[in-house]
């Protein structure tokens, strides 16, 4: 695992969020923009940020130079998914919360300190899932068939797991983190259905589910049929599995005793923690493929 930014005892500052922002290719100024963004809360919140690269081609991070240096970089040797790079980032998470969102923040950062304090007026461990609320005028860029899937998913999502949750996929997640880094270890979906994953567990160890409105815009790209098809199947086969393994797995998962914040105690038989694939010394990639995403 190669990790770039303000060292261990750097670090050890207390922070109220860790904002963990999962990235393959999109461009720099993309990253920019959006760490701009969040830079915007500085004034009301101490917030750690934490990049995890999923494209597997060692980018050159030199551009977060001077101005975000303090952003904490997490490479991945090869592609291995979004649900193991944000797993990877909230591991490395300091901060009292953990957030996770898409690179380019498609929702307001500014809901999060009221998400905070939702999450905080809570008496027991608690996950805040955002209920995606489209912004007044804002264009929409996905096409007909990725809204079609992603409508249908939910459908299933709620069939078979969690019958009560409105947005399962909502790119605004909150967790408290030492409950996150509990609930991340336990899960084995690597790809874009691991929140399904997280929201079924933590209802599970007996986690409040809250939901929170959130404004969003629609910046998800429009894919081909091809790509829709696929990643809608995958998608599906994923929650057929979650659902399996943990109808099968009860027993690996302890209730809290007590309607304390406390973090419910998860048992660790049976682990099905993410492999540590991230690797310290890697090939560089050719200049060719280095151009794609830098």
């Amino acid at each position: 695992m190669v990790v770039e930014g303000p060292g261990s005892e750097a670090r050890a500052s207390a922070y109220d969020v860790s904002i963990v922002l999962p990235r393959r290719i999109e461009p720099p100024q993309l990253v920019l923009d959006t760490l701009a963004r969040i830079r915007a809360l500085s004034s009301t919140l101490r917030v750690e940020v934490i990049i995890v690269d999923d494209s597997g081609l060692g980018c050159d991070h030199a551009y977060l130079q001077p101005s975000h240096g303090d952003v904490v970089v997490i490479s991945n040797d090869k592609n291995y998914g979004k649900g193991y790079s944000i797993a990877a980032g909230v591991r490395k998470a300091a901060g009292r919360y953990v957030f996770y969102s898409d690179i380019d923040l498609p929702v307001d950062i500014e809901d999060l300190p009221q998400a905070m304090a939702a999450l905080e007026s809570t008496s027991k461990p608690a996950i805040l899932i955002g209920v995606r609320v489209p912004a007044a005028g804002a264009p929409v860029r996905s096409n007909l068939l990725r809204r079609i899937t992603s409508r249908t998913y939910l459908r299933l999502f709620n069939l078979l797991l969690e019958p009560t949750v409105r947005d399962s996929q909502c790119p605004f997640k909150l967790v408290e983190r030492g409950f996150a880094q509990q609930l991340f270890a336990r899960l084995f979906v690597r790809g874009y259905a691991f929140d399904a994953e997280l929201i079924h567990v933590a209802g599970r160890v007996g986690a409040e589910v809250r939901q929170y409105p959130v404004t969003w815009r629609d910046e998800r790209a429009p894919w081909s049929a091809w790509k829709t098809a696929w990643v809608f199947g995958r998608m599906v086969y994923d929650l057929l599995s979650i659902r399996l393994y943990w109808s099968l797995h009860r027993s690996d998962l302890k209730h809290p005793s007590s309607a304390s914040r406390r973090a419910p105690a998860l048992a660790v038989a049976s682990p099905t923690s993410l492999p540590d694939a991230m690797t310290l010394h890697r090939e560089a990639p050719s200049a060719k493929r280095r151009a794609e995403i830098t």
